[in-house]
C-alpha cells in the first residue's frame, strides 16, 4: 500500500457548491459528441475546489465528452469513455508539486543529472478512470519530454508514460492511480519498449487495490523495469 500522509488525510477537502455541480451535470447531459466542457474549480470565496463530485463523474461516464477541471495551477482532463469503475465516488484530485517524498538518492540514480520535479496526489489508490494532468514544468524545457515515474510500495520507481513539453512549459501526463511521482525532464522519451511493462504494472495496481491481501505477492511479481537505491 502507498504510505499514508497524516497531514493530507486530516486536511479538509474543498468542494464545489451544490448549485455549480447541478449546473455542470446538466451541461454534460446536454453535451454533443466530442465536446469539451471546462469547469472552473475556483469558488466564489476564492478557494479552489479539488474534489471531483461523483455526480459529474456519473454524468460523464460512457459519453464521448471531455471534462476539463481547471484547478488554477494545473488542470485535469477526463474523457467520459475512460471512466470505467462500477462504483464511482467523489475523489480529491489535489496535486502538490515539488514535494520531497522520494529519496534524493533514488531520484539521482534514475535522472542521471537531468532536471526533475516531484509531485504527490492527496488521494490514495486507484481513480476508477484515466485522467490527464497538465502541469507547468517551465518554458525553458520546451521541446523536451517529461517522463513520469511512479514511486511504488516497495520503494522503486517505475516508468508510466511521457509527454512533450510545449512552448508554455506545460506537459500532459496520464494517471489512473494516486501516489508519489517524479517527472524526469529529458531530451528523449523513455524507451518505447517500456509500454508493455507499464500496462502490466497498471493491471497489478488494480489487483492490489481490489485484493489488498495480495500486495506482497503482487510486488514480488513485478521484477523488471525498476530503479532501486
Amino acid at each position: 500500500e502507498d504510505n499514508e500522509k497524516p497531514e493530507d488525510i486530516q486536511k479538509p477537502v474543498i468542494k464545489l457548491e451544490n448549485e455549480v455541480i447541478d449546473e455542470k451535470v446538466e451541461q454534460i447531459a446536454k453535451a454533443k459528441a466530442g465536446e469539451t466542457l471546462v469547469i472552473d474549480m475556483k469558488k466564489a470565496d476564492g478557494q479552489v475546489a479539488t474534489e471531483v463530485p461523483v455526480e459529474i463523474l456519473k454524468s460523464a461516464k460512457g459519453k464521448d465528452v471531455t471534462v476539463v477541471l481547471d484547478m488554477g495551477g494545473y488542470t485535469w482532463s477526463i474523457h467520459g469513455k475512460d471512466i470505467k469503475a462500477e462504483n464511482l465516488s467523489a475523489i480529491n484530485l489535489e496535486v502538490t508539486l515539488d514535494t520531497q517524498a522520494i529519496a534524493p538518492t533514488l531520484i539521482n540514480t534514475l535522472a542521471k543529472g537531468e532536471p526533475t520535479r516531484q509531485l504527490s496526489l492527496t488521494h490514495n489508490g486507484n481513480f476508477g478512470f484515466k485522467a490527464s494532468l497538465s502541469i507547468c514544468l517551465g518554458s525553458e524545457y520546451e521541446g523536451k519530454f517529461g517522463n513520469l515515474y511512479y514511486h511504488d510500495s516497495t520503494g522503486k520507481l517505475v516508468f508510466m508514460n511521457a509527454g512533450k513539453i510545449n512552448k508554455d512549459g506545460n506537459v500532459s501526463l496520464d494517471f489512473s492511480h494516486a501516489s508519489d511521482y517524479v517527472v524526469v525532464i529529458d531530451n528523449d522519451r523513455t524507451a518505447e519498449e517500456t509500454k508493455d511493462t507499464t500496462m502490466y504494472l497498471q493491471c497489478l495496481l488494480r489487483l492490489a487495490d481490489k485484493y489488498p491481501m495480495l500486495n506482497a505477492k503482487i510486488a514480488q511479481s513485478y521484477e523488471t523495469k525498476y530503479v532501486t537505491d
